[in-house]
């Protein structure tokens, strides 16, 4: 087959090599083959490439969680007397000080693109192959949703999208770019597949529905970036409703009503909260987060002792005093072992690392006196005590809630979260494996999102609704009594912390700008990322336009 000049230069940079058809399980990213095109699984290789973008690059979730989180209320990196949690990409995106010379965010240009390119890739090429229309048709709508995602991502961040018009890429923004959005995201749900035909791992009808949900509901922050206020119609409201009424009554998902930290176990594939969800495959991935905010004296396997965390991310104190009152939320955490001191041995079937947020005085496994295992009873149990980081001059393990960029003072300091389940065959360290699939859209938000549109429209008693159902679900002991939107964003920091939503949920509410520990008040052009200067500086002028206040 014969390739013009641009369809080599996307099919090398962008292409996978060998035959990946089990789609469902196994989309993963692979070298360049010269006859990707000409073997029977050409279709199924395009496709799978598409997927991979997306994994790789949502699976590099110290980026992502740098974005969404760190520049939140919920996650900072104080300072711990180690270079790595003072270098210049930590810092200024808790401070909001961050500018387009600031490490990364080139990198996360470059992965929200991707997604996009690969799409591209497929809809052009699988027209030349010998598959049916009813096939082209589904692959190319799934790849324009893996896009749409990335689309998305792109607006949301950095207020300008690329599409692509006949052999021109060309940016949109504002309600243009939403526009956009909603119409190319509701033109492929007809030629999706359902959830049920092949699970949450392959981008389906109700992914899409729970893409639409999204947009409508920032829709108004998105048409208006810096206003003092948002007008979030009645008429997106109306959309927000529609689809999350059509996902919930489906019976396609369900809420988890056993254990909320089931949902992001290392066992999650096909749960039935799962909307849209990456299989990390043991690949490199959420780990990453999993070890930035585990103690250097918590061990994650009980084989590969290497595998021990990072010592470097928590949760700022005023996130902390939002759960005042509500530590009986079973979201809040679970105890394996207790931390009170009152259990000296464990079996080794009976040992897990603890969820949830972490605080106060540690207790778990740790070296026997030798350094060659772990620290045993004479009948072979684990021995469970209080827990000091050897690193550190073995100072005792205590997470205490007050945090600080100003001077070293230990490693002590600060919440630490541990929604993810660490996956005890992770290698090495233990940051670059895990077998969890990441969940995109699930269940959970679809609830909070209607909940939300309900609230902005008056329903006020629909949407009390939707919030209990949902603390029902998770087995919480007190319902609420009434609602306003301090309640709804504590609420959707209880569901859904460190899942990547926060930045934007903040935006939403109006509280992105408002000061928290080691952050002044900021500027509203912050609630925009710059372009990175090496983008800039790369692309041919006129094409894009620096953000505002850059």
């Amino acid at each position: 087959m014969r390739l013009n000049k641009y369809r080599i230069m996307f099919l090398s940079l962008f292409l996978i090599g060998q035959s990946c058809s089990d789609l469902e399980e196994d989309i993963l990213d692979q070298v360049l083959n010269q006859d990707i095109l000409n073997n029977a699984d050409a279709a199924d290789n395009l496709l799978a490439a598409t997927y991979g973008a997306v994994r790789s690059g949502w699976g590099k979730t110290r980026e992502f969680w740098m974005f969404t989180e760190l520049t939140t209320d919920e996650a900072i990196i104080p300072f711990r007397g180690r270079i790595h949690f003072g270098n210049p990409h930590w810092q200024p995106m808790h401070t909001h000080t961050w500018t387009p010379l600031t490490n990364r965010t080139s990198e996360i240009w470059e992965t929200l693109h991707r997604p996009f390119e690969r799409a591209l890739v497929l809809e052009s090429e699988i027209q030349n192959l010998k598959v049916e229309q009813s096939v082209i048709d589904q692959y190319v709508a799934e790849a324009k949703g893996v896009s749409a995602i990335s689309q998305y991502y792109a607006l949301n961040w950095y207020d300008q999208m690329p599409i692509r018009e006949g052999n021109e890429t060309k940016y949109l923004r504002g309600e243009e770019a939403c526009d956009f959005l909603i119409s190319r995201i509701t033109e492929i749900i007809p030629d999706l597949p359902s959830i049920s035909d092949y699970g949450p791992n392959r981008f389906n009808k109700e992914a899409a529905m729970a893409l639409l949900m999204r947009v409508y509901l920032n829709r108004a922050v998105f048409n208006n970036r810096y206003a003092s206020g948002f007008n979030f119609s009645q008429e997106d409201m109306q959309q927000v409703l529609h689809y999350a009424n059509i996902l919930i009554n489906s019976g396609n998902n369900a809420l988890e009503t056993e254990d909320y930290f089931k949902i992001f176990d290392i066992d999650n594939h096909n749960h039935p909260e799962h909307i849209f969800s990456i299989n990390q495959n043991g690949g490199n991935g959420l780990q990453d987060i999993i070890w930035i905010s585990t103690s250097r004296a918590r061990f994650g396997s009980l084989v590969n002792l290497a595998a021990r965390g990072g010592d470097g991310a928590s949760i700022t104190p005023e996130f902390w005093h939002s759960w005042e009152g509500n530590h009986e939320d079973p979201r809040f955490s679970k105890i394996i072992i207790p931390q009170d001191g009152s259990v000296t041995q464990i079996s080794d079937e009976e040992w897990g690392q603890n969820r949830g947020l972490i605080a106060g005085p540690q207790y778990g496994v740790r070296f026997n006196e030798e350094q060659s295992g772990l620290e045993r009873t004479a009948s072979g149990d684990l021995v469970i005590a209080p827990l000091f980081n050897f690193e550190t001059d073995n100072e005792r393990v205590i997470h205490s809630v007050e945090v600080d960029f100003e001077a070293f003072s230990g490693h002590n300091n600060g919440i630490r979260v541990a929604k993810y389940q660490w996956d005890p065959e992770a290698p090495d360290d233990g940051r670059s494996y895990s077998r969890m699939d990441i969940p995109l859209f699930r269940l959970g938000d679809v609830y909070l999102m209607r909940a939300e549109a309900n609230l902005r429209m008056g329903n006020t008693a629909l949407a009390l609704q939707d919030l209990n159902t949902l603390r029902t679900a998770r087995k919480h002991p007190v319902l609420l009594a009434e609602i306003d939107e301090e309640v709804l964003l504590r609420e959707r920091g209880f569901e859904m912390y460190w899942e990547h939503v926060r930045r934007t949920d903040m935006i939403r509410f109006g509280k992105f700008e408002e000061a928290y520990t080691e952050k002044g008040v900021s500027e509203t052009y912050r609630r925009v990322f710059p372009i990175p200067a090496s983008i800039l500086n790369a692309t041919k002028e006129g094409l894009l336009q620096q953000n505002e206040g850059y």
